[in-house]
């Protein structure tokens, strides 16, 4: 560590060794309290200390040499108002204090801390200096004060005992304390420690080399060209889960580069995916906020000849660079570079035939830097600058620029990039800008689904589907509207974030982590199709109600109210497995001894039924423990929705989306259900018993009393196609 002068705030440290016998509690708190990062890590060397050499500890003037465990906490608190010059003696006293090994060196030198805390809160003036930290952190490591302050403390050494404790509590100190001493336990680094325990709900298994706690940054770059599907969503979460892990920072930055794919409507449309996701960030951006600096950068790159302006038509480059041969404009002079250069700036008829391009390796056996396009002229406005440019960089040119000058220290992408990661940290070398470090992790892609944009506004364009919050579409709002929870989400993309292979899910694994987050909370109500509604006319029964759990295994789900009619509805499925005299029991109410069953004389399909209330019958006797409706005015008129998949075949056809997809893909049913169904709010999720979970799509409207709530039925699990089979 270079010990000769005070750090800045950007000083890199790299981790420091101590020995479990002299924790370096000073040094840590001194960290917490300044704006500095250490990373401790316990060494197995029992002689290991922070740095042998010294550090001079100033104030007016005044220096004192500090050695061993405080030089860092010294260095660290230098110039800080935690050095008073009433300090010097202290830690004088702190380091003399740990190597006192006698009883009587022990109890002379407490007694004198003792005294002069007599009436005194800190050591020094009034308030936490270096001093406090320093004799704080010898008395913890001097294994004899504790033993001391068992047997003779409360005598002999009342106010410093008092001292001790109310330092123990200081919030630097104790935070300071507790990582050490996880360290010691854990053998493992106080980052980590930090990292493990961090108040972050979802843990990402993606090392980040060279990490510091406190200081990463990951950004999350949409293109506004579409709407957030669910591998953006991943990547999103992502970002923002490692940043919380490490206690650091995301980034939400558009990345705007091509003026051609961008819409304003798909920015606004990102923009609110995220906060629907309720994903927090801290700085937000767009890649154009840096076009003038990307454009000095390029330049740069062309007057130090790692770049050329090209003019070869695309098609010749393409050939000649699958023959391996190098474009002619490979060789353009400086000056030639810069005149086509201008051309391009100014948008000229001429400048649109060119590009720039990176001049790197043609003989490589990475593609990538097979002179890759940096900057192309496109002379259209531009959302956010106008008519300000006409030359617009390539993403794979602005990422690490802008990556690089915004601070991120982590670029977090899917693993089919990886091929580009030489190029990106090329592009940094050739600029001299800082390297962000890169991490992949996989893209996510599921069976029987189109992930492409560009398909997916295909399909939105000819009116195939209702728009981008289609609930058979893989974007994030679609996702919402079929059903699915913020934290089931979260808790997918958790257990998918160590795999780096790209991989094709099925569905059922998104949707049965999202089952066990409704499953305990979702209220049962009752539905029948109004196809399959059958009466039944129970004997001596008044119309009445009673409050009834919503959940039967979680009252805090609340209650809701049953009505209880003389006839009631079953549904004609239920109906047929009933024989004429059988005992059955309603949920929610009892037993009912069906006494007469009419049935159709062809069909054998049931018409009508009468019963007879068993107050005195279990459901423990009964075959069938049936869902039911009461025969009255007040029903709710529901339509329940059931999606299939988008696209039948596992691995659809993408050259003709318009002829391929499941055109039985949407199955609407008319319904009854329980009055309290229209008392549900847009987006309530709840479970129709025996027919699964449901959620709102169109709440009960008491204007238009006779349109029909909408209920779109939420997957749960199970392959759709296994369960039609």
């Amino acid at each position: 560590l270079p010990l000769s002068s005070s750090p800045s705030h950007h000083t890199k440290m790299q981790s420091i060794t101590f020995n479990s016998q002299n924790s370096p509690i000073a040094a840590y708190a001194a960290s917490r309290l300044t704006t500095h990062h250490l990373n401790f890590l316990c060494s197995k060397d029992k002689n290991a200390s922070l740095d042998a050499s010294g550090v001079a500890l100033e104030n007016n003037n005044q220096q004192q040499e500090v050695f061993g465990n405080f030089a860092l906490a010294a260095y660290l608190l230098n110039g800080t108002e935690f050095v008073h010059k009433a300090s010097f003696s202290w830690v004088e006293f702190a380091i003399a204090f740990l190597r006192t090994t006698s009883l009587a060196d022990l109890d002379q030198a407490l007694q004198r801390v003792n005294h002069h805390l007599q009436m005194r809160t800190f050591l020094v003036a009034d308030k936490l200096t270096i001093a406090d930290l320093c004799v704080y952190e010898a008395l913890k490591n001097n294994k004899q004060v504790n033993g001391y302050f068992a047997r003779f403390g409360r005598d002999y050494t009342p106010h410093l005992m008092r001292y001790v404790d109310f330092i123990a509590h200081v919030p630097e100190v104790a935070f300071a304390e507790t990582i050490l001493n996880q360290t010691i336990k854990k053998k493992v680094s106080s980052d980590d420690i930090l990292v493990m325990t961090s108040q972050s709900a979802y843990k990402i298994n993606i090392p980040l080399p060279g990490a510091q706690y406190g200081r990463v940054v990951t950004r999350f770059p949409p293109e506004a060209s579409g709407i957030l599907h669910i591998g953006h969503g991943k990547a999103l979460c992502i970002n923002r889960f490692l940043a919380d892990m490490w206690g650091g920072q995301m980034i939400f930055r558009f990345d705007d580069t091509n003026p051609a794919k961008e819409r304003e409507e798909y920015e606004e449309g990102i923009i609110h995916d995220v906060n629907r996701l309720g994903i927090k960030y801290e700085t937000f951006s767009h890649t154009s906020d840096h076009f003038q600096t990307i454009m000095d950068f390029a330049e740069k790159m062309l007057r130090d000849g790692n770049a050329y302006i090209d003019d070869t038509p695309k098609e010749e480059f393409t050939r000649r660079k699958q023959a391996g041969i190098e474009s002619d404009c490979r060789t353009n002079s400086l000056e030639k570079n810069l005149k086509l250069w201008e051309e391009m700036k100014a948008g000229t008829e001429y400048g649109k035939t060119c590009c720039m391009r990176a001049k790197f390796d043609m003989s490589s056996t990475q593609k990538t830097l097979w002179d890759p396009v940096m900057m192309r002229c496109v002379p259209l406005p531009h959302a956010r600058t106008g008519d300000k440019f006409k030359i617009y960089p390539t993403y794979d040119f602005a990422c690490p620029i802008v990556d690089s000058i915004e601070g991120v220290t982590h670029a977090l992408r899917t693993s089919e990039y990886t091929d580009r990661d030489v190029q990106y940290y090329r592009i940094c070398d050739a600029l001299g800008l800082r390297k962000p470090v890169i991490r992949a992790y996989s893209r996510i892609s599921f069976y029987h689904t189109v992930m492409s944009k560009r398909k997916l506004q295909t399909l939105v364009d000819a009116g195939i589907v209702d728009g981008w919050d289609d609930p058979r579409f893989p974007t994030i709002r679609g996702l919402i509207r079929r059903g699915l929870t913020m934290e089931g989400f979260f808790q997918f993309v958790a257990s998918q974030s160590s795999s780096v292979n790209v991989a094709t899910l099925e569905w059922d694994a998104l949707w049965s982590v999202n089952k066990k987050i409704i499953d305990p909370i979702a209220p049962r109500f009752t539905a029948i199709k109004q196809s399959e509604l059958v009466v039944v006319d129970i004997e001596g029964v008044k119309t009445t109600t009673r409050q009834v759990p919503k959940h039967p295994q979680n009252p805090e789900v609340g209650h809701k109210t049953v009505y209880y009619t003389p006839s009631i509805y079953l549904s004609k499925e239920d109906a047929k497995l009933v024989k004429d005299g059988e005992e059955i029991t309603l949920r929610n109410w009892g037993n009912v001894i069906m006494t007469e069953i009419q049935r159709d004389a062809t069909t054998g399909e049931v018409l009508h039924m009468k019963g007879k209330l068993n107050p005195d019958g279990s459901a423990k006797t009964t075959t069938w423990r049936l869902t039911w409706l009461p025969k009255n005015d007040d029903l709710a008129n529901v339509n329940l929705i059931e999606y299939d998949y988008l696209f039948s075949a596992k691995q659809p056809d993408l050259s003709n989306v318009i002829e391929t997809y499941n055109k039985d893909s949407k199955k609407v049913y008319a319904s009854s259900g329980t009055p309290e169904l229209k008392k549900l709010q847009k987006s309530d999720i709840i479970q129709l018993e025996r027919i699964g979970f449901f959620i709102v799509d169109v709440p009960f409207n008491a204007e238009r009393p006779e349109d029909p709530i909408e209920l779109i039925k939420v997957p749960e699990g199970g392959s759709l196609q296994q369960k039609k089979k």
